[in-house]
């Protein structure tokens, strides 16, 4: 009765499957042929080509079978938990180096339908074999929860150990794959049962040392990869990030999140590295198949490891063989990848000699109040008023190049976001950064700098700039009513800083250490100015003209500034990322929405502690608590 119920039960579990040491002979009732054909050879029934069993979901258990080995070069192997995501696991030989390499057998997993076997290499993935030719070699495939051992011919040691089977497949088809002409695959025979449970023992959690916090573009042009140039503002904004973790080994598989053809085969990959002072990095690093890798948006390094890319013998398996000295500046570095796949595995992998340190997260919180759309143009600037309770946006017109006549104009809404005036004051040209003094308010326009009445709501003068200025952006007024606009041109020998004195708008300062400086603000005796060529933190002594750095964040355009209750500094990335920077140059985020909205010229309340955020693309504005 005992016997009757145990099997009864082994019945129930094998529902559906394959029951325990079933033969599968190589003919249309077990298996689909997908290439090839059913063959007899050395009187069997073989196969010769691709193949998948019919009826089975197989989980764990073993799978057997024969394989008739020549010195050709193929890859006869076992394909199993094969799923409609593209995704599965591959054991294989590679005959032609039987006694001659590590990698006669080999475990690769794929995804998107790719081997990625220049990822998965070395101990648990590769081994060596020894083996005839021209005879049947018997394969012993055991498979457990997330790890499988392979044996060949009697032994009772695996030749390969596989730890950590890679995919998220639990289940799936079984596939055999004889290769090329003279390999066959006969006497396959399928255990399909609960195994016992051998989980693997490998610790998840990447190690420290290793980059692991990652952001990967969409597909790009073959065509990309070619040029040597840091990528432009918009395409880089426009590249559809989407955040992703290196796996345990500290390798970053980035087939797993894209599908490359022959047309776009390029992204870009980036991270940021944090440090508490300027400081030399070595990293160890390895990838496949190109590279080109920038620091703080500086080329360091182009390298190709595709196969046979370094010789006929070269296997292009990635490998930390290759060494970077990253020269990073205290505060925030941006690694930026442009990566090229050809076939074999798409993938990444740095490794320090120390902890890498990556941006914290502020201890603060910040919630969200309201949102608001204002215009089909971009809000670039906000402006508080205390006397009224209100705010004031610019409306940049960002067609302005195109225009024979560009337009735009100043709003203002009370702090709860109802609009009090859509057309406050019109007549603009693209205003940017706007500030006040008493009852004057100053809007940097495209040509010159407009002077409006607050009372009487209307234009009062215009001061134009110098010939040789083509954007001006920010502006600031200190205690006494002195006036200070930035210039965003990134040429060489401009005026940077300019004033406005006596009625006329002049240079203040012109420094190579300055290029397109975007945002401003006073601090005591001092100018606070966003650097975007570098992506700095600056300051100007507003008396002896010294200028220092507060802090690198490494890669965007540092637009607006201000200070918080502490008297540390708030800034934000035009890109979407808000920074609290101490006066020793510390940088936590506060908030990032890259890929959602911008976070332009912001305006911070510091009894409120209201952030109000101009969205400059998403066309409104959206208000954060701070607590």
């Amino acid at each position: 009765m005992k016997d009757l119920l145990y099997l009864f039960l082994c019945l129930l579990i094998c529902k559906g499957s394959v029951s325990a040491q079933q033969n599968k002979p190589f003919n249309e009732d077990y298996w689909t042929l997908l290439k090839g054909k059913f063959i007899e050879f050395d009187g069997r029934k073989c196969l010769s080509g691709l193949a998948t069993l019919k009826d089975v979901d197989f989980k764990t258990g073993t799978i057997e079978a024969d394989f008739w080995l020549s010195d050709n070069r193929s890859y006869p192997g076992i394909i199993f938990r094969k799923t409609n995501n593209n995704q599965f696991e591959y054991v294989y030989i590679r005959p032609h180096r039987i006694g001659l390499y590590d990698d006669a057998v080999q475990y690769a997993p794929a995804f998107n339908n790719e081997v990625c076997w220049q990822l998965y290499f070395g101990e648990a993935y590769n081994s060596k074999l020894k083996v005839d030719y021209n005879k049947w070699v018997h394969i012993k495939l055991e498979v457990y929860y997330d790890n499988a051992k392979l044996y060949v011919e009697n032994m009772e040691t695996p030749i390969l150990n596989i730890k950590q089977l890679e995919t998220e497949n639990t289940h799936g088809n079984i596939q055999v794959l004889s290769g090329r002409k003279e390999t066959y695959i006969s006497n396959i025979k399928i255990t399909n049962t609960i195994k016992k449970d051998m989980r693997s023992e490998i610790n998840k959690t990447v190690k420290s040392d290793y980059l692991k916090d990652w952001e990967i573009s969409k597909l790009f042009s073959k065509k990309e990869f070619y040029l040597d140039r840091y990528p432009r503002f918009y395409k880089i904004y426009d590249a559809n990030w989407e955040p992703v973790k290196a796996e345990n080994s500290g390798l970053l598989n980035i087939t797993k999140y894209r599908k490359h053809s022959k047309e776009k085969n390029t992204i870009y990959a980036k991270t940021t590295i944090a440090s508490n002072k300027n400081k030399r990095l070595k990293l160890a690093f390895g990838y496949s198949d190109a590279v080109k890798i920038y620091l703080n948006k500086q080329l360091i390094y182009s390298g190709n490891y595709a196969y046979r890319s370094r010789g006929n013998s070269f296997g292009g398996a990635i490998a930390l063989k290759d060494t970077l000295y990253l020269d990073l500046k205290k505060g925030l570095n941006e690694l930026f990848i442009k990566s090229n796949e050809t076939f074999g595995g798409w993938g990444l992998k740095f490794k320090a000699k120390e902890k890498i340190e990556t941006v914290k997260k502020a201890k603060v919180s910040i919630s969200k109040d309201w949102n608001f759309k204002l215009s089909d143009f971009c809000p670039e600037s906000v402006l508080y008023d205390e006397k009224t309770d209100a705010i004031y946006v610019s409306h940049f017109d960002n067609q302005f190049r195109k225009r024979k006549v560009p337009v735009g104009f100043i709003s203002k809404l009370s702090v709860e976001g109802k609009m009090l005036d859509s057309l406050w004051v019109s007549g603009l040209k693209s205003p940017t950064g706007m500030c006040r003094y008493k009852d004057k308010m100053y809007i940097v326009d495209r040509k010159e700098l407009v002077e409006i009445s607050i009372k009487k709501q209307k234009i009062i003068a215009t001061y134009k700039y110098p010939k040789h200025i083509v954007f001006a952006n920010d502006v600031v007024c200190d205690s006494r009513g002195n006036i200070y606009i930035t210039n965003s041109d990134a040429s060489e020998g401009v005026t940077d800083i300019l004033t406005l004195k006596n009625g006329k708008v002049v240079s203040w300062i012109a420094s190579d250490q300055f290029q397109s400086l975007n945002g401003m603000w006073i601090d005591g005796d001092e100018l606070l100015l966003g650097n975007s060529v570098d992506a700095t933190l600056k300051a100007i002594d507003i008396k002896t003209k010294k200028i220092r750095t507060i802090a690198s964040l490494g890669s965007g355009t540092v637009d607006g500034i201000r200070l918080d209750r502490q008297g540390d500094v708030l800034v934000s990335k035009w890109e979407g990322v808000l920074y609290h920077i101490t006066k020793q140059g510390k940088v936590t985020e506060i908030l990032n929405a890259i890929g959602k909205f911008n976070i332009a010229d912001f305006e911070y309340n510091l009894n409120s502690q209201t952030i109000f955020v101009p969205t400059f693309l998403d066309n409104g504005i959206r208000v954060f608590k701070l607590k």
